[in-house]
């Protein structure tokens, strides 16, 4: 008898047991895609306007990424000028065919980026790397109206066990006020 209740309910703490695992797991995957798009706001915020803003939030987005283990899955970044602190990256900025006031990169180029793939003077990624809308250079970072800049991330992992499904969608976004420069003030 003590076999036969085993039996029956062994299937239902397995699928618990997956289950946890699973939701903590993607739990632990959106808190560090937030990381990382906090990572590179926070870089884009404090550069501004200076042509290296782009290339260097990039570069902390990948990073953080990266010691995550979730390089491998992002599918692209989205550089926008935000209507306020809570503003997501506009519509246009996500289509297939990006437009507006935004810098869009695909997975292959966060994953493999260079200071070379974007322009020394204006910061504008070099055509070819990325869709350029909304170049370093032509941030606001004067004290009274400064631009608010956002990151958003948008990563596809898959699941360990694949007992839900394979892959799901993690996407994230951070707004930061870009940080009056000296001259700017």
């Amino acid at each position: 008898m003590v076999l036969v209740e085993f039996v029956l309910i062994v299937p239902f703490l397995a699928i618990m047991a997956f289950g946890l695992l699973e939701f903590t797991v993607a739990l632990q995957r959106t808190s560090s895609t937030l990381d990382a798009s906090r990572a590179g706001a926070r870089v884009a915020s404090s550069l501004g306007n200076d042509p290296t803003a782009d290339f260097y939030a990039l570069d902390s987005l990948r990073s953080t990424l990266s010691s995550q283990g979730l390089l491998p899955s992002v599918t692209r970044m989205v550089i926008y000028q935000a209507a306020s602190p809570t503003a997501p990256p506009p519509s246009t900025c996500l289509a297939p065919s990006p437009s507006g006031k935004c810098d869009v990169f695909t997975a292959a180029q966060v994953k493999t980026d260079t200071a070379f793939a974007f322009d020394g003077t204006t910061g504008c990624p070099k055509a070819g790397f990325g869709y350029a809308g909304w170049c370093p250079n032509a941030r606001i970072d004067t004290q009274t109206n400064a631009d608010w800049v956002g990151i958003w991330v948008e990563v596809k992992p898959s699941f360990y066990t694949k007992f839900f499904g394979s892959i799901y969608t993690i996407s994230r976004s951070t707004v930061m006020r870009v940080e009056p420069s000296p001259q700017g003030a």
